[in-house]
């Protein structure tokens, strides 16, 4: 896996010099989503996605926590033709750049500040708390939440720089308790090399039971009480369900697969990805929100580091009174119990294990009550799941595993996504 570092670091400016090609952008994806909290007060999140290179960003250090970031949103009820702007605080801000440890002081933008750093994203977190019946318009049989700015970074498959929208929606009246799905996923704007064979999952979590159905969307740059949507320009054969060159969507998880694609004319290839997550009542079938995600997807030149891998079986040793019903999946009645093992590695580019050290996480435990996940090994590292099956709101489950390693400058990463399909009968 080693590589001549000013190879890589070459690589790497000239990403930097793509990300910077238009001086007044910097805005990488949005992301807005709610809790609901009681009666009709709600917890709304705003997530914000920034390269450390755009006009917040002029010094040799980095700005304080939100500065450039949008704060407000839209309440909207389209059937009224009425909306209504609404102030976020700051909440959290979390470094996801690629950059590994050892040289993210150098080579991080974020941290280094741009004049000095290569690269470098920002996930700036803001918080408001809203209760409908203080809104001019309180009542509305679906909400539109909307947040939007401009403009955003240039990208491989739109022209310009548009700006962006993220939005979901909330039917009050008639699910007044329903919480949006939450993204869980650590790598939100993610990096792949060409040619990398990729599995990407958002790590959704749906506390509320519902069925969910995702699709691959129009990324938008706004909306208009009058005109309606206003999508970005796509250039070329690319469109909202084919953003990126043969990517396809599992309609059940959410997975994306796809062989990442560099434009040979290009430093990097960013794409914008809009991906759309409808949850439905389980029992009568009717549609209770939808939630886009914009986000990009970003192509850098081949690359010597291999991401991280999982054997090719999937699910190992399986233990307990549930069954295995395919690679990644297992089927359990209410009052059984399952545990087994995931193998996952690193190699380098003759096919040895490599000297990186993985980072492994997984959402099972977020997912399913009382789960319980656990480490064993240094490269491969064994990853052991177990669960007691207990009465839940949901029949079909996914989980993700995310494994990365340490290479620098810029790390390597998977997911992988496993199913647990739960049969509600009568506890034991």
């Amino acid at each position: 896996m080693k590589k001549n570092l000013l190879t890589i670091l070459s690589a790497l400016s000239l990403v930097c010099i793509f990300f910077s090609e238009a001086k007044a952008t910097h805005i990488m994806g949005m992301n807005v989503s709610y809790k609901h909290i009681v009666a009709d007060t709600y917890v709304v999140t705003l997530d914000f996605w920034r390269f450390c290179g755009g006009p917040a960003f002029t010094g040799t250090t980095p700005p304080p926590p939100s500065t450039g970031v949008p704060s407000s949103y839209l309440v909207i009820c389209p059937d009224l033709a009425t909306s209504e702007y609404r102030s976020a605080q700051f909440d959290t801000l979390i470094d996801v750049s690629p950059i590994c440890p050892a040289q993210t002081q150098f080579l991080n933008s974020c941290v280094a500040g741009p004049t000095v750093g290569l690269l470098g994203i920002e996930w700036t977190i803001m918080t408001d708390t809203l209760v409908l019946s203080e809104l001019t318009q309180s009542t509305c049989s679906e909400f539109l939440i909307l947040y939007q700015s401009g403009a955003r970074n240039s990208g491989a498959n739109y022209t310009g720089q548009p700006s962006i929208a993220s939005w979901t929606t909330l039917r009050q009246q008639s699910y007044p308790n329903n919480s949006s799905p939450l993204f869980t996923t650590n790598k939100p704007i993610p990096f792949f090399c060409d040619g990398q064979d990729v599995t990407y999952n958002w790590g959704i979590v749906e506390f509320d039971g519902d069925s969910l159905y995702w699709e691959l969307d129009t990324a938008m740059q706004n909306f208009n009480l009058t005109t309606g949507w206003n999508q970005i320009p796509y250039s070329g054969s690319y469109t909202g369900i084919q953003p990126m060159n043969g990517v396809t969507i599992n309609n059940a998880t959410g997975e994306l697969q796809f062989t990442a694609y560099k434009d040979p004319a290009l430093y990097a290839s960013n794409y914008a990805i809009a991906v759309k997550v409808s949850e439905y009542d389980p029992e009568s079938g009717v549609r209770i929100s939808t939630t886009q995600r914009d986000v990009q997807f970003i192509v850098t030149d081949s690359c010597e580091n291999l991401a991280p891998m999982q054997d090719t079986n999937g699910v190992l040793n399986l233990t307990g009174t549930g069954a295995q019903v395919g690679p990644n999946e297992i089927e359990v009645c209410v009052g059984q119990n399952f545990a087994f093992d995931v193998a996952v590695f690193d190699l380098d580019t003759s096919g040895a294990y490599s000297n990186d050290s993985l980072t492994i996480t997984c959402n099972i435990d977020q997912v399913l009550p009382g789960a319980t996940w656990s480490i064993n090994g240094t490269n491969p590292d064994t990853v052991h799941i177990e669960w007691n099956a207990v009465p839940v709101s949901q029949t079909f489950v996914p989980f993700n595993i995310t494994v990365e390693d340490d290479f620098c400058p810029v790390t390597g990463f998977n997911i992988f996504n496993y199913i647990i399909r739960i049969v509600p009968t009568t506890y034991l």
